[in-house]
């Protein structure tokens, strides 16, 4: 028994004794292995400063280079590299980066001024759908506000009126309500064709003249000045003339657009309806007087025959 105990023991260490060997001989092996590729990358620097030079038995020793051997030798290395480098290639790469980014910014350029295009239509639409509806308000206002005015009157009239008899009816009555009906005509009546000057009557130092449009500088714009008739402009005119400061253009010059259907004038802006015009000219000139000319009609069809303004000097 003891025996068999001790042969047992006796293999237990050979095999420990047998594995402590082979990984000791795998260790050197991974050391040299190690130290071997280390050597084959490892180049010393001094070998870069040396040359070979081949003797006459065939063998070659290494020489030492100088300085000046040495920057030649790195002088044609950077020539090769140079020589090597696709320099048209790289210039055509670089012309076709640039070139699309050219085409990128040209379609965003592109983009960009369509919105603009499209914004500033939209805000002409509105601007003119405002002043459409501003126009319209007004004219609706104007035509309720005369409606009282002359409702006022008529009542006004009927109580102040004085009972006569049919038969003795003095002439200066008749006279009376025969100016009275006749400016009634006068105002309902009034037709821009017969040279009738349409609204309340207009005061005799407006000078006011039918069918008649005269230039000058404009004190006031009447693209955004409206006025119920031609009278409340000529008013608007001495008004301003007044209240001018010394050094601003004072008004003597007024022009009224009673058409409905907007006016012409030489200039490219489309004239409304009530539009009063305040101008200042130390000599006014006419721009049109009683009827459109043949040329001016021919380059605008739309416009009337007749000259619709209203124009006064002060």
């Amino acid at each position: 028994m003891a025996k068999a105990c001790e042969s047992a023991y006796r293999v237990r260490c050979s095999f420990k004794q047998a594995t402590v060997v082979i990984c000791a001989c795998n260790l050197m092996m991974v050391v040299c292995i190690s130290q071997c590729l280390i050597l084959s990358y490892y180049v010393p620097a001094t070998n870069l400063t040396l040359s070979y030079s081949r003797q006459i038995d065939g063998t070659f020793l290494p020489t030492k280079l100088d300085a000046q051997e040495q920057l030649n030798i790195v002088r044609d290395a950077n020539q090769a590299r140079l020589a090597a480098k696709p320099v048209k290639l790289i210039e055509r790469v670089k012309e076709i980066q640039q070139e699309a980014l050219l085409q990128v910014v040209a379609a965003s350029d592109k983009a960009t001024q369509n919105q603009q295009t499209e914004i500033s239509k939209r805000i002409t639409g509105l601007r003119f759908q405002g002043l459409d509806k501003w126009r319209r308000e007004k004219l609706k206002h104007a035509q309720s506000r005369e409606a009282a005015l002359l409702k006022t009157e008529m009542t006004s009239q009927e109580k102040d009126k004085v009972p006569v008899e049919e038969d003795v009816m003095p002439d200066e009555v008749v006279n009376v309500l025969d100016q009275s009906e006749g400016s009634g005509k006068v105002q309902d009546g009034a037709e821009i064709e017969d040279g009738i000057i349409p609204g309340r009557p207009v005061p005799e130092i407006c000078h006011a003249e039918a069918h008649t449009d005269y230039d000058g500088v404009a004190v006031r714009w009447g693209l955004t000045h409206h006025v119920e008739s031609a009278a409340d402009c000529c008013e608007a005119c001495l008004k301003q003339a007044r209240t001018a400061k010394s050094g601003e253009k004072r008004c003597n010059v007024w022009v009224f657009c009673p058409a409905e259907g907007g006016c012409f004038s030489p200039d490219v802006n489309e004239h409304k309806h009530q539009e009063c015009w305040l101008k200042q000219a130390d000599k006014p000139k006419l721009n049109f007087k009683g009827h459109y000319d043949e040329v001016y009609r021919r380059e605008h069809p739309t416009a009337p025959v007749i000259v619709p303004w209203v124009s006064g000097i002060i």
